[in-house]
């Protein structure tokens, strides 16, 4: 299983944390990822 969570967002970025489990429900790995976003003039 997979679980995923937006931990915040301000100025243009944003930060996400998620948790992948085993199939008994054990914690196997914590990923966290921070992405920013910008518009392009056209």
């Amino acid at each position: 299983m997979y679980q995923q969570a937006s931990l915040s967002t301000s100025n243009s970025r944003g930060l996400a944390e998620g948790h992948i489990f085993t199939q008994d429900g054990t914690l196997a790995v914590t990923v966290v990822q921070e992405g920013l976003t910008r518009l392009i003039s056209k």
